[in-house]
């Protein structure tokens, strides 16, 4: 008789047990797909500010370059002494400001979240100008982006990514751009 019980309660519990899985599983995908759908979002939207943040400098810069060409083409001294000083003040913005660093930086990471684990692992020796460097090319900026973000010449960005290069071991300055492409993709 107890045997009997045994045999016949037997299947009633594995087909619960069975069941109970089987529904902790779907719930457990269910939970996945949803925490994914947010990573994916909160990548949207951290890849969405760096491009505002990016368009806010490139913006500044093209007004500033725009009175530095009116500058120019003025021959009247007093003009020229006010809008000198107009360009000498949005000049302060052009530059890329600690605060914006550490704002561009941040977003940065959250888009590109192991990169800077992975350049600390293997290039704590880097500079934070030579980081700088390293993520505006990663972004896809050319030298004179580059050159207008930070506030130097072409010619200094040239120079900075030649000793960047030889600092990593890279041939020259244009091996750069495929070394950073292909790290922590």
């Amino acid at each position: 008789s107890m045997f009997f019980k045994l045999f016949t309660f037997a299947p009633l519990i594995i087909i619960l047990f069975v069941n109970r899985q089987r529904i902790k599983q779907k719930r457990d995908k269910i939970i996945l797909k949803q925490n994914s759908e947010i990573i994916k979002l909160k990548l949207e939207k951290a890849k969405n500010k760096i491009e505002l943040f990016t368009n806010k400098i490139q913006e500044k810069n093209k007004i500033i370059t725009q009175l530095e060409e009116d500058y120019n083409k003025i021959k009247d001294s007093t003009e020229k002494k006010e809008l000198y000083s107009k360009i000498q003040e949005l000049t302060k913005m052009k530059i890329l400001s600690d605060d914006d660093w550490k704002e561009y930086k941040l977003l940065f990471s959250e888009v590109y979240f192991n990169f800077f684990v992975k350049l600390e692992e293997n290039y704590n020796f880097l500079t934070e100008g030579e980081k700088r460097q390293i993520i505006l090319t990663k972004l896809g900026f050319t030298r004179k982006d580059t050159a207008d973000i930070l506030g130097i010449s072409i010619h200094a960005v040239k120079k900075a990514r030649q000793r960047l290069a030889k600092k990593l071991d890279l041939e020259d300055g244009s091996k750069l751009d495929n070394f950073v492409e292909s790290f922590v993709n």
